[in-house]
């Protein structure tokens, strides 16, 4: 069994170069600063960080670039190797979105598979 840890539990130090991802539900509207602190968080410290989200991000996506000072990319290709790679060229601190997961039907089955290849791409999940 896997320990659920906060941000808050792993060393700022230990996150340099891990690969992070955070996933953002928009299930109401649109999603508070919270995760988008979180995420400009993880960029500081060093982590690629790929964030996954059932909608379309683009006004945070901006307001993201601007918390974090880094110019957040899209990442269309993500499942297999094609996004393991992607996600491991990213430098440190850099962030990837995936958007859209709520048109793919792995994610509206809640399948095993899709949720085990979104946690592939990262260390920490």
């Amino acid at each position: 069994m896997n320990a659920v840890l906060s941000i808050d539990d792993i060393p700022q130090t230990e996150l340099v170069g891990r690969r992070v991802l955070v996933r953002i539900e928009a299930e109401d509207d649109v999603p508070g600063p919270d995760p988008l602190s979180t995420v400009a968080f993880l960029s500081k410290s060093g982590a690629r960080v790929v964030i996954a989200t059932d909608k379309q991000l683009e006004d945070q996506r901006s307001l993201l670039t601007h918390l974090s000072g880094r110019e957040v990319c899209k990442l269309r290709e993500w499942k297999g190797e094609t996004g393991q790679r992607a996600v491991a060229h990213l430098p440190e601190g850099g962030i990837a979105l995936i958007e859209n997961l709520a048109l793919d039907p792995g994610e509206q089955t809640a399948d095993d598979s899709f949720a085990k290849q979104l946690a592939q791409l990262c260390d920490i999940s």
